[in-house]
């Protein structure tokens, strides 16, 4: 029991700490690419793909935070749902950017993903 609290409380305190500066990073990333190395076109389309919806995640986990803040957030409420099932296909956006992105970008999905999952309501012990 106490395993999945500590488990508990290391994935809502990752929901709360890592998207914000994984996707600075991210976007630091795509901003400086000097492009040393060439990349596939997909590859760059995707890489811009999920910092773009990642950084829409970020806005919908901004909203749900100020939510919680102000005590009327639910498990149940439709952002959160959308925020699951959003941040789950997020996770697999962001396995094929390109390797300078990408575990900046899996790193902020996989912490709005904790977000939505543990840290919403209940979940959160």
């Amino acid at each position: 029991m106490e395993l999945l609290l500590i488990f508990s409380l290391a994935f809502a305190l990752a929901g709360y700490l890592l998207p914000i500066p994984c996707l600075v990073l991210a976007w630091r990333e795509l901003l400086g690419a000097d492009q040393p190395e060439p990349v596939k076109p997909w590859r760059r389309a995707i890489s811009k793909t999920a910092i773009a919806l990642a950084s829409a995640g970020l806005i919908l986990w901004f909203y749900a935070v100020i939510r919680e803040l102000l005590g009327d957030y639910s498990y149940d409420a439709s952002s959160a749902v959308v925020g699951r099932w959003a941040t789950s296909g997020l996770i697999i956006v962001s396995a094929f950017a390109e390797s300078g992105f990408r575990k900046y970008l899996l790193l902020a999905a996989v912490g709005l993903f904790f977000f939505f999952v543990s840290s919403v309501g209940d979940w959160f012990i």
